[in-house]
Protein backbone atom coordinates (compact mmCIF):
# COMPACT_ATOMS: atom_id res chain seq x y z
CA UNK A 1 0.00 0.00 0.00
CA UNK A 2 1.67 3.32 -1.04
CA UNK A 3 1.04 7.08 0.37
CA UNK A 4 -1.89 7.28 -2.09
CA UNK A 5 -3.74 4.07 -0.26
CA UNK A 6 -2.27 5.67 3.62
CA UNK A 7 -3.92 8.71 2.63
CA UNK A 8 -6.97 6.95 1.54
CA UNK A 9 -7.15 4.98 4.59
CA UNK A 10 -6.62 8.46 6.86
CA UNK A 11 -9.30 9.97 4.82
CA UNK A 12 -11.88 7.54 4.95
CA UNK A 13 -11.23 7.26 9.07
CA UNK A 14 -11.42 11.02 9.48
CA UNK A 15 -14.81 10.98 7.46
CA UNK A 16 -16.19 7.78 9.78
CA UNK A 17 -15.35 10.01 12.35
CA UNK A 18 -16.96 12.51 11.39
CA UNK A 19 -19.98 10.71 10.86
CA UNK A 20 -20.02 9.88 14.38
CA UNK A 21 -19.42 13.03 15.58
CA UNK A 22 -21.98 14.33 13.36
CA UNK A 23 -24.69 11.84 14.88
CA UNK A 24 -23.29 12.30 18.40
CA UNK A 25 -24.11 16.45 18.04
CA UNK A 26 -26.94 16.09 16.95
CA UNK A 27 -28.22 13.59 19.21
CA UNK A 28 -27.17 16.01 21.95
CA UNK A 29 -29.45 18.58 20.41
CA UNK A 30 -31.86 16.47 20.40
CA UNK A 31 -31.33 15.59 24.05
CA UNK A 32 -31.49 19.24 25.08
CA UNK A 33 -34.43 20.14 22.90
CA UNK A 34 -36.24 17.44 25.03
CA UNK A 35 -35.12 18.65 28.34
CA UNK A 36 -35.95 22.04 27.31
CA UNK A 37 -39.40 21.26 26.33
CA UNK A 38 -39.89 18.61 29.79
CA UNK A 39 -39.14 21.97 31.67
CA UNK A 40 -40.84 24.22 29.97
CA UNK A 41 -44.17 21.46 30.51
CA UNK A 42 -42.75 21.30 34.32
CA UNK A 43 -43.00 24.80 35.05
CA UNK A 44 -46.46 25.01 33.49
CA UNK A 45 -47.20 22.02 35.28
CA UNK A 46 -46.13 23.76 38.62
CA UNK A 47 -48.30 26.88 37.54
CA UNK A 48 -51.50 25.31 37.02
CA UNK A 49 -51.31 23.36 40.45
CA UNK A 50 -50.98 26.60 42.10
CA UNK A 51 -53.76 27.73 40.45
CA UNK A 52 -55.78 25.22 41.64
CA UNK A 53 -54.85 25.50 45.06
CA UNK A 54 -55.78 29.45 44.87
CA UNK A 55 -59.13 28.45 43.40
CA UNK A 56 -59.83 25.61 46.40
CA UNK A 57 -58.77 28.87 48.58
CA UNK A 58 -61.07 30.64 46.81
CA UNK A 59 -64.02 28.18 46.80
CA UNK A 60 -63.25 27.85 50.87
CA UNK A 61 -62.91 31.60 51.32
CA UNK A 62 -66.43 31.98 48.97
CA UNK A 63 -68.26 29.29 50.90
CA UNK A 64 -67.54 31.10 54.59
CA UNK A 65 -68.10 34.55 53.77
CA UNK A 66 -71.51 33.43 52.16
CA UNK A 67 -72.60 31.33 54.95
CA UNK A 68 -71.57 34.70 57.37
CA UNK A 69 -73.98 36.72 54.48
CA UNK A 70 -77.11 34.44 55.45
CA UNK A 71 -76.39 34.56 58.76
CA UNK A 72 -76.30 38.28 59.07
CA UNK A 73 -79.79 38.32 57.04
CA UNK A 74 -81.49 36.11 58.78
CA UNK A 75 -80.53 37.71 62.40
CA UNK A 76 -81.77 41.05 60.16
CA UNK A 77 -84.65 38.83 59.90
CA UNK A 78 -85.06 37.85 63.58
CA UNK A 79 -84.89 41.36 64.30
CA UNK A 80 -86.54 42.48 62.21
CA UNK A 81 -89.74 39.88 63.65
CA UNK A 82 -89.68 40.84 66.95
CA UNK A 83 -89.44 44.79 66.53
CA UNK A 84 -93.32 44.08 64.69
CA UNK A 85 -94.19 41.41 67.91
CA UNK A 86 -94.24 38.37 64.88
CA UNK A 87 -93.67 34.97 66.05
CA UNK A 88 -91.00 33.73 64.51
CA UNK A 89 -92.49 30.11 65.33
CA UNK A 90 -95.44 30.92 62.51
CA UNK A 91 -95.74 29.09 59.81
CA UNK A 92 -95.22 32.45 57.24
CA UNK A 93 -92.13 33.09 59.22
CA UNK A 94 -91.05 29.45 58.48
CA UNK A 95 -91.85 29.56 55.09
CA UNK A 96 -89.82 33.03 54.65
CA UNK A 97 -86.62 31.45 56.57
CA UNK A 98 -86.74 28.56 54.77
CA UNK A 99 -86.86 29.98 51.11
CA UNK A 100 -84.38 32.51 51.96
CA UNK A 101 -81.84 30.10 53.17
CA UNK A 102 -82.73 27.90 50.06
CA UNK A 103 -81.67 30.68 48.02
CA UNK A 104 -79.03 31.45 50.00
CA UNK A 105 -77.46 27.79 49.99
CA UNK A 106 -78.39 27.65 46.15
CA UNK A 107 -76.16 31.05 45.54
CA UNK A 108 -73.42 29.79 47.98
CA UNK A 109 -73.34 26.41 46.62
CA UNK A 110 -73.34 27.33 42.85
CA UNK A 111 -70.70 30.00 43.55
CA UNK A 112 -68.33 27.50 45.22
CA UNK A 113 -69.16 24.87 43.16
CA UNK A 114 -67.69 27.04 40.28
CA UNK A 115 -64.58 27.67 41.83
CA UNK A 116 -64.32 23.91 42.85
CA UNK A 117 -64.72 22.99 39.22
CA UNK A 118 -62.27 25.31 37.83
CA UNK A 119 -59.54 24.17 40.54
CA UNK A 120 -60.09 20.67 39.16
CA UNK A 121 -59.49 21.49 35.52
CA UNK A 122 -56.55 23.38 36.85
CA UNK A 123 -55.06 20.32 38.60
CA UNK A 124 -55.81 18.26 35.47
CA UNK A 125 -54.01 20.62 33.48
CA UNK A 126 -51.27 20.11 35.60
CA UNK A 127 -50.99 16.35 35.19
CA UNK A 128 -51.55 16.78 31.35
CA UNK A 129 -48.59 19.39 31.50
CA UNK A 130 -46.19 16.90 33.47
CA UNK A 131 -46.83 13.53 30.72
CA UNK A 132 -46.37 15.97 27.90
CA UNK A 133 -43.08 16.89 29.50
CA UNK A 134 -42.29 13.28 30.31
CA UNK A 135 -43.46 12.25 26.74
CA UNK A 136 -41.20 14.82 25.34
CA UNK A 137 -38.41 13.91 26.47
CA UNK A 138 -38.63 9.91 26.03
CA UNK A 139 -39.16 11.10 22.40
CA UNK A 140 -36.01 13.40 22.83
CA UNK A 141 -34.36 10.33 23.79
CA UNK A 142 -35.42 7.84 21.33
CA UNK A 143 -34.92 10.56 18.71
CA UNK A 144 -31.25 10.90 20.11
CA UNK A 145 -30.33 6.96 19.99
CA UNK A 146 -31.62 7.02 16.68
CA UNK A 147 -29.29 9.97 15.28
CA UNK A 148 -26.43 8.32 17.08
CA UNK A 149 -27.36 4.88 15.60
CA UNK A 150 -27.45 6.71 12.24
CA UNK A 151 -23.98 8.43 12.78
CA UNK A 152 -22.24 5.07 13.68
CA UNK A 153 -23.76 2.83 10.78
CA UNK A 154 -23.23 6.30 8.43
CA UNK A 155 -19.42 5.81 9.68
CA UNK A 156 -18.98 1.71 9.31
CA UNK A 157 -20.81 2.32 5.52
CA UNK A 158 -18.08 4.93 4.65
CA UNK A 159 -14.97 2.65 5.89
CA UNK A 160 -16.17 -0.20 4.10
CA UNK A 161 -16.31 1.55 1.44
CA UNK A 162 -13.00 3.23 1.88
CA UNK A 163 -11.73 -0.32 2.31
CA UNK A 164 -13.08 -2.10 -0.67
CA UNK A 165 -11.35 0.35 -2.51
CA UNK A 166 -7.74 0.31 -1.22
CA UNK A 167 -5.65 -2.03 -2.93
CA UNK A 168 -3.05 -4.32 -0.48
CA UNK A 169 -0.83 -5.95 -3.11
Amino acid sequence: MGVAGGLSAVSTGLSAFGSISEGQTKAANIRQQGEDKFLSSLYSSEQATLAAQVGDLKATQTDNYLRDQTQGQLANNYAELATTNTSDNSPTSWAVKNRFEQQADDTRTTATGNLRFQAQADRNAALLYMFSGYKAKQEAESNAQAAETSGFLGAAGGLLKGLSGISFG
